[in-house]
């Protein structure tokens, strides 16, 4: 065997092997961003629940994941859903319903939870609309937005146009089509004794992660039922977050799928000696 220089060769395997560092050194950023994100995760369910009433609202954005506590009444009237969403193989929405706020004339939108998709009709979701006022205790989310450029957007509500069904909560647009102001996050609904150890673990989830973000799981079935009981739903939900660990194991496998990018332009270049070349 003989190596014979390749220039084509040679740049593809060097372009193709510089890509893959690049996505290697990405995800080591990604890891170190994520290891600071479950610490504020862990630090900030560590606190008791507050009332949201107590908190400036300039101060809401950079609470995220705090546990607060909140007095109004639903406006079922402008409840929307998010879609494509799944709990225990079953898939479903999640219900974003506008709470008007008892402390002052503002309101904050709410995911209320899970529904399967055979009860999230207009009709059918009226059995979970509970009536009058009332308390409840949630954890504050930012809003929802597309991470990449290509990601799948909602489309924009306009006076003629309402939206009733969304791929992510993006208060934003949302707020387009309620007549009245919402806060700039929004409440995920937690049961009162769910302590701060379950409520990381069920955002920092290890199996569902991104499919259950914005593509519904092809292990999700339509119509099929879950060990869930209709007097449970709507199901506390949450928006879940990669582990750390997912973004660490990655760093290695583009750093080795370099190598071996590396390596195979380099064998692809030998050849084997004929008796000429002898």
């Amino acid at each position: 065997m003989r190596f014979k220089f390749s220039l084509k060769v040679t740049l593809i395997a060097v372009l193709a092997a510089t890509l893959m560092l690049r996505a290697s050194l990405w995800q080591w950023r990604r890891y170190k961003e994520k290891v600071k994100l479950v610490a504020k995760i862990e630090k900030s369910l560590s606190f008791k629940p507050v009332p949201l009433a107590d908190i400036a609202e300039d101060s809401l954005t950079s609470m995220e994941f705090r546990r607060v506590t909140v007095r109004g009444t639903f406006d079922y009237s402008s409840e929307v859903i998010v879609r494509n969403r799944q709990h225990e193989g079953v898939g479903g929405v999640y219900l974003i319903t506008p709470l008007k706020l008892s402390s002052s004339e503002d309101a904050i939108l709410v995911n209320r939870g899970f529904l399967p998709f055979e009860l999230s009709t207009l009709e059918k979701r009226k059995q979970f609309q509970p009536k009058g006022e009332i308390s409840l205790v949630g954890i504050i989310r930012q809003t929802q937005t597309p991470k990449w450029w290509l990601s799948p957007s909602d489309p924009i509500p306009t006076p003629s146009n309402k939206v009733t069904s969304w791929l992510r909560v993006n208060i934003g647009l949302m707020q387009k089509q309620i007549p009245y102001r919402v806060l700039p996050v929004y409440l995920e609904v937690i049961a009162p004794d769910t302590s701060p150890i379950d409520l990381q673990k069920e955002i920092i989830f290890t199996e569902g992660g991104r499919e259950a973000m914005f593509d519904l799981s092809s292990r999700a079935q339509i119509g099929v039922k879950g060990s869930f009981r209709e007097k449970d739903l709507p199901i506390p939900a949450h928006a879940t977050l990669l582990p750390p660990g997912r973004h660490y194991g990655y760093v290695f496998e583009w750093a080795f799928m370099a190598l071996l990018t590396l390596c195979g332009g380099i064998v692809a270049q030998l050849k084997r000696a004929t008796k000429k070349d002898t």
